[in-house]
């Protein structure tokens, strides 16, 4: 089973918003932006954007994996989801703490 997480991350949903310049800005609804970057894609602003909501889609979806007496879901599903989540949930918290760090 999936162990409990704290979010460190600005809560989702994200949006998008292009600037015609070759930027795009992250930003959530509810605060400032969350990013803002030039990327060589609107594919990969995309992407980026919608990380907050796969990550909840993978939480979510995870112990009703686990539970399930599907054999065709297969543990290697089950340890890719978790995986993920991981490193999600690492990268925040070691971002954070290198923030951390420099103040």
């Amino acid at each position: 089973m999936g162990a409990k997480t704290m979010t460190t991350h600005t809560p989702g949903p994200w949006y998008l918003m292009p600037d015609g310049q070759d930027y795009y800005h992250i930003f959530s609804p509810n605060g400032p932006v969350v990013a803002s970057m030039g990327v060589k894609s609107a594919g990969d602003a995309c992407l980026l954007a919608a990380a907050p909501d796969m990550l909840a889609a993978l939480k979510a979806a995870l112990p009703k994996i686990e539970a399930s007496d599907d054999w065709a879901i297969g543990q290697g599903l089950v340890n890719q989801i978790r995986a993920a989540i991981a490193k999600a949930d690492l990268s925040a918290v070691a971002l954070a703490k290198a923030e951390g760090e420099k103040s």
